[in-house]
């Protein structure tokens, strides 16, 4: 939802931008744009952001599109200006790097579960992402990476995964920290 909303209501799509105001929030003379990220990134950078993990986790090319879309037309201000663009130019260095998604299937009540989890997010992954669930929890509707993702003998386990294909399911903190740092 949050997606749709922010397309809906920020994105135009003549122009290929995001703006930082709604199109239904009150009138101003100009709407405004800022495109530099500064101390806080700018609300275009951030927007790419949602767009390309998203896309990633939910499966959804129309919105990793938007996001190439705007990178493409910011293209050259970066190129000229890299320094006002620290977080935009993070954004276009993931993009490059393999993408590693980490699953981990188990409670997030279980010491293990909170070990594998903690293993997952101690490197530094570019393009890392991690996510889970509980398998004996009712979800509504999973995400399509965590499908066909068990628990292996009922313990706590996590899968490796690089472009979409999947290792198989490690159960103990470090065999996950080994496997994510075999490349």
């Amino acid at each position: 939802r949050l997606c749709q909303d922010l397309l809906t209501r920020f994105w135009n799509e003549e122009e290929g931008i995001f703006y930082d105001t709604a199109s239904d929030a009150e009138p101003l003379v100009v709407r405004p744009r800022e495109v530099t990220d500064n101390a806080v990134p700018s609300g275009n950078s951030l927007a790419v952001e949602l767009l390309l993990r998203a896309a990633r986790l939910f499966d959804e090319p129309s919105w990793r599109a938007v996001a190439e879309r705007v990178l493409a037309r910011e293209g050259p201000a970066v190129a000229r200006w890299p320094t006002a663009f620290g977080h935009l130019l993070a954004l276009i260095e993931e993009g490059l790097a393999e993408p590693i998604e980490v699953v981990i299937v188990g409670d997030w009540q279980d010491p293990v579960t909170v070990a594998l989890l903690r293993a997952a997010l101690r490197p530094f992954v570019p393009a890392g992402m991690v996510t889970g669930f509980a398998p004996d929890k009712d979800v509504q509707e999973p995400l399509p990476l965590h499908e066909g993702k068990t628990a292996r003998a009922g313990r706590p386990s996590a899968y490796v995964c690089r472009g979409r294909v999947c290792g198989e399911p490690v159960t103990d903190p470090h065999e996950l920290t080994e496997a994510l740092a075999a490349r």
